[in-house]
């Protein structure tokens, strides 16, 4: 029994040393992430919401950005390690979008733009509680999260559009980045 007992404490202190992960053996290599944060980028914030508390509830709502300027925007893709050749290729300049909105509601991630139309609409799927991705009929598009308050910070992590050419998949990856990145959302009340 006491066997048992310390390979039960031995299985907890593993799983809670790597963080609740667990190790399929079918499971390959993971990929590289697509860009690693330099010590200039702002820090992650942890979600503040109770473990109990599904991810979906803790970011229904609406969520809306504050007035942004260029030179935010332009900071924003900068910070993401885009370059200026990247950005004139995708046709990136300086006639900003403004602020964006956004709601998840009903399985949905709606994206309003500045004049209050909708910009785009996907399917939602909460990952886990730092994570969920949007997918629409062309492009699945995954994002960490964290919540501190009434704040909402949003970070691309991946975005594949598997019939966008390579073009048309970087002026998407920039736009996230434009939309998601220069400024934290606020929940609406």
């Amino acid at each position: 029994m006491q066997l048992i007992r310390a390979a039960g404490i031995l299985v907890a202190l593993v799983t809670t040393a790597c963080g609740g992960a667990t190790v399929s053996p079918s499971a390959g290599p993971s990929s590289p992430p697509a860009a690693t944060a330099s010590p200039t980028d702002s820090p992650t914030l942890a979600p503040t919401a109770a473990a109990s508390v599904p991810a979906g509830d803790v970011l229904a709502g609406t969520w809306a950005v504050s007035r942004t300027t260029c030179a935010q925007q332009q900071a924003a893709v900068e910070a993401a390690g885009f370059t200026a050749e990247q950005l004139t290729s995708v046709g990136w300049g300086p006639d900003c979008p403004g602020a964006y909105t956004i709601r998840f509601a009903n399985g949905r991630l709606v994206e309003f733009s500045s004049d209050g139309s909708v910009g785009w609409e996907g399917k939602l799927r909460i990952v886990d509680a730092n994570t969920f991705e949007a997918v629409d009929f062309d492009c699945s598009i995954t994002y960490d999260y964290a919540i501190d308050g009434d704040q909402l910070t949003i970070d691309m992590v991946e975005d594949v559009c598997p019939a966008y050419s390579e073009a048309q998949l970087l002026g998407e990856q920039v736009t996230q980045t434009e939309i998601y990145e220069t400024s934290p959302f606020t929940r609406q009340h």
